[in-house]
């Protein structure tokens, strides 16, 4: 069965699974962007959908890292095409 189709913005999360992702830098500038790593997977929390990235070749460090799905807010770019997902979420060092 075919599933039904979504309004502009909103994803299946087999859509979101091996997009890898990318922070931005502290302006918000592509320049600066670092490679995250790949969602892996994603979980459903009481308050909101979390991914499940993990480090990929290429990626800052070796590190998983949860990341909550707050589009708009954590969550600034899904690009189907390209593979990639870009967000507002600064990792630990």
């Amino acid at each position: 069965a075919a599933l039904p189709p979504l309004g502009d913005g909103e994803y299946y999360w087999h859509q979101l699974e091996g997009l890898e992702v990318w922070c931005q830098d502290r302006e918000g500038e592509a320049a600066g962007e670092q490679l995250l790593g790949r969602v892996a997977y994603l979980i459903e929390t009481g308050a909101n959908d979390v991914l499940v990235v993990r480090a990929s070749p290429g990626s800052i460090d070796d590190r998983e890292r949860l990341v909550p799905y707050l589009p708009g807010d954590v969550v600034k770019a899904v690009d189907l095409a390209a593979g990639r997902l870009t967000v507002d979420w600064f990792p630990e060092v």
